[in-house]
């Protein structure tokens, strides 16, 4: 019988929980900056809470809900809350109306990801689900030396 264990090849695709990455919103006055853990089912706390959710929603489902644009957005709303939570780590330069740092709190960066323009926050979406996004440091740049992400 053979040994079928390729863990060898996989070794480099391992996605990496323990340093946050930035994430830059260059369509924003500023550009600020988050630092995120992925949301992955590799972030646990991300995983635990995202399950929850499902388990909840599918109960919605068999009463008979059907998928609407209310139940889309219910959808983002807790997905912001989920990352804010369990996947932003911190930031840097954003900045309150008075042009002053604003330290970062799970509340402020709810807030923050609540008033996105939708285009912003689906880039970061599709960004912070990415596991590409969170392998080891030397996997992190494309074959043009760039790093990946936006």
């Amino acid at each position: 019988m053979s040994d079928f264990d390729f863990g060898h090849i996989m070794a480099d695709a391992k996605v990496k929980t323990d340093k946050a990455r930035p994430y830059e919103f260059i369509d924003l006055k500023g550009a600020p900056k988050f630092f995120c853990l992925p949301a992955t089912n590799e972030n646990s706390a991300y995983r635990d809470s995202r399950v929850t959710r499902i388990n909840r929603r599918r109960k919605d489902l068999k009463r008979g809900l059907n998928i609407t644009v209310q139940l889309l957005d219910k959808s983002e709303a807790e997905d912001k809350e989920l990352f804010a939570r369990h996947c932003v780590t911190g930031w840097e330069g954003v900045k309150g109306k008075d042009n002053k740092p604003v330290p970062f709190s799970f509340e402020a960066c709810k807030k923050f990801l609540d008033q996105l323009p939708d285009y912003v926050f689906e880039d970061f979406r599709e960004w912070i689900q990415n596991p590409s996004n969170f392998l080891d440091a030397d996997q992190e740049d494309d074959a043009d030396g760039e790093t990946l992400g936006n």
